[in-house]
């Protein structure tokens, strides 16, 4: 896996994360639901997040997804994820 340097801080810990998610994730193929948002090319990850029932969508490009939730899935930065859901 390519080594960001802001991330060169806590890359241990991200490994682990994703190895954790690898060994207990579970695969979802995108399904075909149009969302309208101004990027196409974000649709997908959306769709994604739709077939997965997901409760959760994080991502760092929040004025790329302007609604706080779509379907089942409630949008999120990953600092507001941390401390509102997780609580640090």
């Amino acid at each position: 896996m390519a080594q960001r340097k802001k991330f060169k801080v806590c890359w241990k810990d991200l490994e682990q994360i994703i190895m954790d998610i690898c060994i207990a994730g579970k695969f979802f193929t995108q399904g075909n639901s149009s969302f309208n948002l101004k990027d196409k090319s974000d649709e997908k990850y959306l769709a994604l997040a739709e077939s997965a029932h997901a409760d959760f969508f994080i991502t760092g490009n929040l004025k790329h997804f302007p609604k706080e939730v779509y379907g089942c899935t409630q949008v999120y930065s990953p600092g507001a994820f941390l401390r509102d859901i997780i609580g640090l």
